[in-house]
């Protein structure tokens, strides 16, 4: 690689030596041409470089041209002395020296006459051309082999190696224009074409990252596995009964036949799941022997009434039973048949439980599964003054019924036929869940909720929710023939009715434009709705209008604690 540094020399400063140009021939000092700079000592040989002469006139702003660069592979192995003056000989035409000068480089400072001094910190003067006769060629010596030395800044090197010292003085700023000689044997390259400066572009507007997070990787699909009934009936204990008296019930796929730890339920497309569980205690909900059948189908239809007054579709249920000490095979068989009639007729399949041993009282846990899109479940809140209060089916039934149960001895209910007797008994036993209805709700109801402890405390508990009041006349109410029968011949019965629970009708509110659609839907459905009275203005409990006025109520409702 060669190289070649022009740096131009300040105003008024001594050219440096060896200034000229590297391809032009370089003359040998002489008496007769004192007037002219001492010739360039040779540059003592330290790197397979030659930088050539130093160049250090100022340059015009925009005089700086490096052109097409080369330089070549660049090697450095161990330095060799003799590369370096085969180079400059080389480099260099024969020029004609006295054998009895000295070079400039090998006389000392000291040595130097005062004069030849003076001319070489002198500015250059116009030199002829003629020039002084060619000087001859060094010859070349066979250089030892050196040792690799650590490679040094050539900079350093030049200026240790130059005859005087030189001190570069620059006031910034300071052009420096660099020349690189091209390699020889490199192939030129064609000129840069030039490029038309245009604006940037305008910054683009930062894209939002996607919202939707990345898609998990795939899992495996696992086909649906047949239950091996054969292996599972030869199970004991908890696991026999549980296949025998139950898993007929879990028809749905999802249940695994019950034979898993959970199951998969899917849910429609643009669905959200609504959930609800009511749990039965013997001696409270339901008396102990009463029979396994109507235990079930009780259990389970008070939850179906849940799923019907937020207008749910069902979608499954799961059980657990705490069984008494003493409870044998036939119980727990009558028990899933009840249950099973109910699943088949609601359309409602299980899809797991539990089952446990207790010494207390037989407990029943449901939990009912339905769906609905979103925004159409009917809450409790949501009543607004003006609105219709309305219920379905008739009121006070089942907690007449329970009293015909509980052997009160009331003359009133001692004197019904047995037909009305086994009504009121039956409705107690047998909730009717509205699902029909759901339809007609999500098209106009306002509010609504399953009357299970009472009209009164419930339609409080939906007033407070809603922070509205409601006047109700119970002139209005819907009454079965043994109700009113009872009633007609007991008038204290008319509060019974309004504050016992166990109805599990619909209580809700519709507003008065969408009245006759909302009944024209009910009765399509084959649902009876009643409207007993309005929504007013401003917290409150409602009040409640008998025969003499507003009545004052022992208490709104059942109340557990």
């Amino acid at each position: 690689m060669t190289m070649e540094l022009k740096v131009p020399p300040p105003d008024g400063a001594a050219a440096a030596p060896g200034a000229e140009a590297a391809a032009a021939p370089r003359p040998a000092p002489s008496a007769s041409t004192a007037d002219e700079p001492a010739p360039a000592a040779p540059v003592p040989a330290a790197l397979p470089f030659d930088f050539g002469p130093l160049d250090l006139r100022p340059l015009e702003p925009g005089a700086l041209d490096l052109g097409p660069l080369d330089l070549g592979p660049l090697d450095l192995g161990p330095f060799d002395p003799g590369l370096f003056e085969s180079a400059v000989a080389k480099e260099t035409p024969a020029a004609e020296t006295s054998p009895t000068e000295t070079p400039a480089s090998e006389t000392p400072e000291s040595e130097k006459p005062e004069a030849e001094t003076a001319k070489a910190e002198a500015p250059a003067a116009d030199v002829p051309a003629a020039g002084p006769p060619a000087r001859e060629p060094r010859p070349e010596t066979p250089a030892e082999p050196a040792a690799a030395e650590p490679l040094t800044l050539p900079t350093a090197q030049l200026r240790a190696a130059a005859p005087a010292p030189f001190v570069l003085d620059v006031p910034p700023p300071v052009l420096v224009k660099a020349s690189v000689r091209p390699n020889p044997e490199a192939k030129p390259r064609p000129p840069a074409a030039p490029v038309a400066k245009t604006p940037p572009p305008p910054a683009a507007a930062p894209v939002a990252e996607a919202a939707t997070a990345p898609e998990p990787p795939q899992s495996r699909v696992r086909p649906l596995v047949p239950v091996h009934a054969d292996a599972v009936s030869r199970l004991s204990g908890e696991d026999a009964l549980i296949h025998r008296a139950f898993a007929p019930i879990a028809s749905h796929e999802g249940a695994f036949g019950l034979t898993d730890d959970a199951a998969a339920i899917p849910v429609p497309p643009s669905h959200e799941v609504v959930a609800t569980t009511d749990t039965l205690v013997a001696g409270v909900h339901f008396f102990a022997n009463d029979p396994p059948e109507a235990i079930a189908r009780k259990a389970l239809r008070v939850n179906l009434s849940d799923l019907a007054a937020k207008a749910a579709e069902p979608l499954g249920f799961l059980l657990s039973v705490a069984l008494p000490e003493g409870t044998g095979p036939d119980w727990i068989d009558a028990f899933a048949r009840g249950l099973s009639d109910d699943s088949k007729r609601y359309r409602i399949p299980l899809f797991g439980g539990d089952t446990v041993r207790t010494t207390g009282p037989l407990v029943i846990s449901v939990t009912a599964l339905g769906t609905a899109k979103p925004g159409e479940v009917v809450r409790r809140a949501g009543a607004q003054p003006g609105d219709w209060v309305m219920v379905t089916g008739t009121i006070g039934d089942a907690a007449l019924g329970l009293m015909l149960r509980k052997h009160l001895g009331l003359k009133a209910l001692n004197r019904l036929g047995a037909r009305d007797k086994a009504h009121l008994t039956d409705r107690y036993l047998l909730p009717q869940p509205r699902l029909k209805l759901a339809a007609a709700l999500r098209l106009h109801a306002t509010a609504a909720m399953d009357i299970s402890d009472g009209l009164a405390g419930d339609l409080a508990k939906l007033c407070a929710v809603s922070g509205v009041s409601a006047r109700i006349e119970t002139a209005l109410l819907p009454l079965s023939p043994a109700a009113a029968a009872a009633i007609e011949t007991d008038p204290r019965l008319l509060e019974r009715v309004v504050t016992g629970g166990d109805d599990y009708e619909i209580l809700m509110t519709v507003p008065s434009d969408d009245l006759d659609a909302f009944v024209s839907a009910a009765t399509r459905a084959g649902v009876a709705v009643t409207a007993i009275g309005e929504i007013t203005a401003g917290p409150g409990l409602p009040v409640l209008y008998g025969p003499d006025g507003p009545m004052k109520l022992k208490q709104m409702s059942f109340s557990h604690f």
